[in-house]
């Protein structure tokens, strides 16, 4: 780093300090687990992080994993997911459970299990009750 010492708009002196380098900056990529479980990352977890995911499915509280792991992680890239097309013309004709899990099943990356069926079943029927008092 330099430090310029000014007297009105002339230049008087330039002084050189030495910043030593404490932390590294290093650029992550894979999958969530390979990130926070491979003893490839052991050398680095204390350097300023970059990760990019590679996960084909959503990972909940990625960010929250990984900084356990690197306490100075900056960024986190996250893949972009492709949904494939929605044909918008046809959801009015699933059923409003099978929607949910759907949903489900997208963001998990697995199907939802009876229990969360057996409650999505529960909210819809009071929904629809609620709505149809309404009107």
């Amino acid at each position: 780093m330099l430090i310029a010492d000014f007297d009105g708009s002339k230049l008087t002196k330039v002084t050189e300090i030495i910043i030593p380098d404490h932390r590294g900056m290093t650029d992550i990529e894979g999958t969530l687990d390979d990130l926070l479980t491979s003893r490839a990352w052991d050398d680095v977890q204390g350097h300023f992080i970059r990760a990019k995911l590679t996960d084909t499915t959503t990972q909940v509280h990625a960010m929250d994993q990984l900084r356990s792991r690197f306490p100075h992680i900056l960024r986190l890239e996250l893949p972009t997911i492709s949904t494939g097309p929605v044909d918008w013309d046809k959801i009015d004709k699933e059923s409003p459970i099978d929607v949910c899990c759907s949903f489900v099943e997208f963001v998990r990356g697995n199907e939802a299990t009876p229990w969360e069926r057996e409650q999505f079943d529960g909210a819809i029927v009071a929904t629809s009750a609620m709505a149809t008092k309404d009107n």
